[in-house]
């Protein structure tokens, strides 16, 4: 028995060693990856707000960690990718309620330019937390890396476009995919047995950049370099690309990682320093376009000119429509206290009176009736809708409250999904406030909103909380209303709980 548990201890004690090393490895590999991107970041914000008089710059990892708790640096991000989107920020030692303005400022404006509100809040930046941090700062960096390269500022991208593609479609690439069908362009040409399908794994070993800088600069990127070492590719690449005037802050440590953040941001500079795409039937195209374009314009203008000429004609004719009813109205009044003056003629003077009154009476609602004044339903272009809070939602834990979260999906009529969106979890909370904003696009009048909370369980599924759905004509502009969480009607699964509580929800219509 001794040796038995001598020989259980020893085990014990190897299985506790083997465990401790691969986690002591696994977060020195989170601290380098967490580095390496504060380090991008840094130098990143430092180049762009260069000339800024109320940051200390250059930004270090930390010192860019500490300014990013103010909000300062977030609302000069956003107002370098769009001059004068926020107005008003404080950047002189904020307290605790300006740093909340200047984030909530910031956060709003990155919105509205595309970001996504994902994985943070105001008080989430406010106090730090890292990966909201560093998850804000990339969406900013990134709209910022990849200005200008969309088919309206570049149209060479259209030599891009794909056989039977329509343009429709085309315009609707990301900015990631328009760059992939870039590189690929040139691969094929230089190298047809070449391809990239994302920016990590396809590009951390520096072989297709040296294959795409010789195709354009030649032997000052020779291909001798594919048999050579990835670092030394990545340092050759980075040089050439900076002595040709890329504009970049990327590292050749950073180039030969599978970061896609890194790769982005470096084929992004090679990019703008030289797309290689042949601009001359582009051009014509776009000419052609534009006339084209200008065509429908004036024809809409022709259009909508004849029909306020229409409406203007239809206003007169109902204003003279209710000045002879009023002219008429008045006819009979005199007629009928005269009465006693001469009784048959003036009741048939009535009833003729009448017979006209009663004709305008129909004729004017019909007139009315007509389709310039029907106001269509209007379609939602854009909605902010904000999740603000719930409260008494049912517990879900035996040993503790719910930790719940919220999920939104756009639904058409027949149960497609057209978007969905999550807020974060709040644990241990059964009246959570998330204040989380998203976007919605196209909302039809007969697509459906679905706000459901849930129960985060990391060890088993999700419990479902509740939910409410919404019709596109429940949905008016400015609304805050609080909404009782009901059961699903989907799947019986989801109703083991008493389900209880309300949910808060603003929305914000642009049509």
């Amino acid at each position: 028995v001794s040796t038995q548990s001598t020989g259980y201890n020893i085990i014990c004690k190897m299985a506790f060693v083997h465990i401790s090393k691969a986690s002591q490895q696994r977060l020195a590999n989170q601290a380098k990856f967490t580095q390496l991107h504060s380090e991008f970041y840094s130098t990143l914000i430092s180049t762009i707000l260069k000339e800024d008089q109320d940051l200390t710059l250059p930004l270090t990892p930390d010192s860019f960690l500490l300014s990013a708790q103010s909000g300062v640096v977030f609302c000069k991000l956003v107002n370098k990718i769009s001059p004068g989107k926020i107005n008003r920020f404080t950047t002189r030692n904020p307290n605790v309620y300006q740093k909340s303005e200047n984030q909530r400022a910031a956060i709003d404006a990155a919105i509205e330019l595309g970001c996504k509100a994902i994985s943070f809040t105001p008080t989430s930046l406010i106090d730090g937390n890292l990966i909201s941090t560093l998850g804000f700062t990339w969406q900013l960096l990134r709209l910022w890396l990849v200005k200008g390269i969309n088919v309206h500022e570049k149209p060479q991208l259209k030599k891009l476009k794909q056989e039977n593609e329509s343009e429709e479609n085309f315009s609707k690439l990301t900015v990631e995919q328009h760059l992939l069908r870039w590189f690929n362009y040139h691969l094929q040409i230089a190298d047809p047995s070449r391809k990239i399908t994302n920016f990590t794994t396809d590009l951390n070993d520096g072989s297709n950049y040296t294959v795409l800088l010789n195709h354009f600069f030649g032997d000052e990127v020779p291909l001798s370099l594919l048999n050579g070492d990835a670092h030394q590719r990545a340092g050759h690449v980075l040089t050439t690309a900076l002595h040709k005037g890329a504009q970049t802050v990327v590292t050749a440590e950073q180039l030969v990682t599978e970061v896609d953040q890194f790769h982005l941001a470096f084929v992004a500079s090679l990019f703008n320093l030289h797309d290689g795409l042949s601009q001359s039937n582009v051009g014509l195209q776009s000419k052609a376009k534009q006339k084209e374009n200008e065509e429908v314009l004036l024809k809409l203008e022709e259009e909508k000119i004849k029909k306020d000429t229409e409406i203007i004609n239809l206003k007169q004719e109902i204003e003279q429509l209710e000045r002879a009813y009023s002219r008429l109205r008045r006819q009979k009044e005199e007629v009928e206290t005269s009465l006693n003056q001469d009784e048959q003629s003036k009741i048939r003077k009535i009833e003729e009176l009448e017979g006209q009154i009663a004709e305008l009476v129909l004729n004017k609602p019909n007139t009315l009736r007509s389709s310039q004044f029907d106001e269509p339903e209007k379609v939602i272009k854009k909605l902010y809708l904000t999740v603000k809070e719930a409260r008494r939602v049912a517990k879900a834990d035996t040993f503790s409250e719910s930790d719940p979260y919220a999920v939104v999906r756009h639904l058409k009529p027949d149960g497609t999904q057209v978007s969905k969106w999550k807020t974060y979890i709040i644990d241990d909370n059964p009246n959570p406030v998330w204040n989380v904003t998203m976007l919605l696009s196209d909302l039809e009048m007969e697509d459906i909103i679905d706000i459901s909370v849930w129960d985060y369980d990391s060890l088993t599924s999700n419990d479902f909380l509740g939910e409410v759905k919404l019709a596109r004509n429940q949905i008016v502009n400015g609304m805050k209303e609080w909404y009782p969480l009901r059961y699903s009607s989907h799947s019986d699964r989801r109703t083991r709980l008493n389900i209880t509580g309300d949910i808060k929800i603003e929305f914000d219509c642009y049509y």
